[in-house]
């Protein structure tokens, strides 16, 4: 069954989107993705996503998970992977992991 917090279609792999501006550990206020600029108006997260820790391996960085809404009502899912000073790796990096109907 769907889950209403999930997209019903995942970008497989996730685009690399380049994020504007962002509260160190919040959301993005805009980014660019594809070439358009698109401003967050509406946003529910971070849902942490991390693997198991028997499974995880050194280096594997954490995922944080938003909901987002544009001002145009266009829904996102999208992550960052990484903290700042997670001691696993260089600056977060930003991905559009799926868009909801």
């Amino acid at each position: 069954p769907a889950r209403p917090d999930r997209p019903i279609r995942l970008l497989n792999p996730p685009e690399e989107i380049r994020v504007l501006y962002a509260i160190p550990e919040g959301p993005p206020a805009q980014f660019i993705w594809r070439r358009q600029t698109l401003r967050v108006a509406r946003h529910a997260g971070p849902e942490r996503i991390a693997p198991e820790w028997w499974r995880d391996r050194p280096g594997t960085r954490l995922r944080d998970y938003f909901r987002i809404e544009d001002d145009s009502g266009l829904r996102l899912w999208i992550y960052r992977e990484g903290l700042v000073h997670d001691g696993r790796g260089g600056v977060p990096r930003w991905f559009l992991h799926g868009i909801f109907a």
